[in-house]
C-alpha cells in the first residue's frame, strides 16, 4: 500500500489531499480570482459604454435623455397650483403632464431656455407648427427679446455648428436628474 505524505499549507494547516494548499487558502484565491475578473469586467464595460456615448447613436441617446428630463422640469416649474400650465401661442390652460415644451428654432439651441423654448400644447406644438402658429410663437418671442435679441438668436443658431457634446449633456442630465 502507498502511504502518501501529509502536506502543509503556507498557512500552516493541512493541505487537500494530493495539494499544497488548505480549503480556506484555496477559496481565498477562487474569491480572489472572481473579483479581479468582475474588476476587468467593469473597467471593459466602462470602456465600451464610453465608447458607445462617443458614436451618434450614444450621442442621440444622450440627447433624448436630457431633453425629457428638461422638458418635464421645466413644465412642472412652470405649473400654478393646481398643476395647469398656459401655451404660448394660443394662451389654452391645460395640465403640464400635457403640455410639451417647444421650439422656435428646431434641431439647434435645444437647451437654450431664456430665448428658443416655450410650453405649448401638442395642437400648437406639433398638429399646427407649419400653419400660423409658428408665426404667432415667432411675433410673440420677437416682442419679448426685441429686434436684436432675434437676430442674435439666428445668429447663434446658425453658428452653432455640430451640437451639443457629451460633457454638455451629460450636465444637463445630472442638473434636471436630481428634480424628480
Amino acid at each position: 500500500m502507498l502511504i502518501l505524505k501529509q502536506k502543509t499549507c503556507k498557512c500552516g494547516k493541512k493541505a487537500l489531499p494530493n495539494r499544497r494548499i488548505c480549503w480556506t487558502c484555496h477559496l481565498e484565491a477562487n474569491r480572489k480570482k472572481r473579483e479581479d475578473k468582475l474588476a476587468k469586467q467593469s473597467v471593459s464595460k466602462q470602456k465600451k459604454k464610453d465608447r458607445h456615448e462617443q458614436s451618434i447613436e450614444g450621442k442621440r441617446e444622450l440627447m433624448k435623455k436630457a431633453w425629457k428630463l428638461q422638458s418635464r422640469a421645466v413644465r412642472m416649474a412652470a405649473a400654478d397650483e393646481m398643476g395647469l400650465v398656459r401655451c404660448y401661442t394660443c394662451e389654452k390652460q391645460l395640465p403640464w403632464q400635457e403640455s410639451q415644451l417647444g421650439h422656435y428654432i428646431h434641431d439647434r439651441l435645444d437647451f437654450d431656455l431664456k430665448r428658443n423654448l416655450r410650453i405649448q400644447c401638442p395642437g400648437c406644438n406639433c398638429a399646427k407648427w407649419g400653419n400660423k402658429n409658428l408665426a404667432i410663437y415667432g411675433i410673440k418671442l420677437a416682442e419679448e427679446l426685441g429686434v436684436e435679441g432675434m437676430k442674435k438668436l439666428r445668429l447663434d443658431a446658425n453658428t452653432f455648428g455640430n451640437g451639443y457634446d457629451i460633457k454638455t449633456l451629460k450636465e444637463i442630465i445630472q442638473k434636471y436628474g436630481n428634480t424628480n
